[in-house]
């Protein structure tokens, strides 16, 4: 997945964030109930490459 690029797992809540250049930009907190269907609406999922 090319977005978010990391995630954080705190008890059960879930922060999605990237980092640019030198800047953490924190895209979405939500609930672990809730973190795949956010994935799913807010996530960008990585180009696949065929051969």
């Amino acid at each position: 997945m090319d977005r978010p690029q990391y995630r954080l797992r705190v008890d059960d809540i879930r922060v999605f964030d990237d980092v640019v250049e030198d800047i953490v930009e924190i895209i979405g907190v939500v609930s672990k109930a809730q973190a795949s269907e956010w994935l799913l609406r807010e996530g960008q999922p990585t180009e696949s490459v065929e051969d």
